[in-house]
């Protein structure tokens, strides 16, 4: 069973990276249904349904990662983002807040600088 999940993972991950993200977006759907306490499961499929441009979709898949990974700060920062996409700016300020509590990466600590200042510096 593991070994199965590695390799449809693997392969998810390889269609996605080569921008084919329908083909990858079955492989996730089918992998969190199976494994539904993965993060990056749910994350890999909030990224597709982002670049989609399905926000609606995105926020809730990233919403249950989040609940399976509470910590993580780069979660909250791609809510943020969807939040800005459909113009909810007090919630994306909220998420930007969270990412930046969290966050121990410089680079998604500068990326959360731009954002902020992008979005919130009149």
């Amino acid at each position: 069973m593991l070994t199965n999940y590695v390799e449809e993972y693997s392969k998810a991950k390889k269609l996605y990276e080569n921008g084919l993200y329908k083909e990858a977006k079955k492989i996730f759907v089918d992998l969190t249904l199976k494994n539904p306490f993965v993060w990056e499961l749910w994350f890999s499929l909030s990224a597709i349904y982002q670049l989609e441009n399905n926000y609606q979709q995105a926020i809730s898949c990233y919403n249950i990662a989040s609940v399976i990974d509470p910590q993580n700060p780069h979660i909250y920062f791609h809510l943020a983002e969807c939040h800005l996409s459909i113009n909810d700016r007090i919630k994306a300020l909220d998420y930007l807040l969270l990412s930046e509590k969290n966050c121990n990466d410089i680079i998604l600590k500068d990326k959360i600088l731009i954002l902020k200042e992008q979005n919130y510096n009149n």
